[in-house]
């Protein structure tokens, strides 16, 4: 897995290619992700499957003023 960081388009992309590795899972994994930043009023995840590589790029969150 690689990851990278776009300061200035503030996104954190992970990206994996090569074999499929199974693990257990809930499967619900990026979909609480998605819900998260819906709920924080976010720029939602982009996830794409696209030639042989999984992507997920995570809007890098601004601050919180309380």
């Amino acid at each position: 897995m690689k990851l990278v960081v776009r300061h200035w388009f503030r996104q954190l992309a992970a990206v994996r290619s090569g074999k499929t590795i199974r693990v257990a899972s809930n499967q619900i994994g990026l979909t609480d992700v998605i819900a998260k930043y819906r709920l924080l009023a976010q720029s939602e995840p982009v996830i794409s499957d696209d030639n042989g590589y999984f992507t997920v790029v995570l809007p890098l969150l601004s601050p919180v003023s309380l």
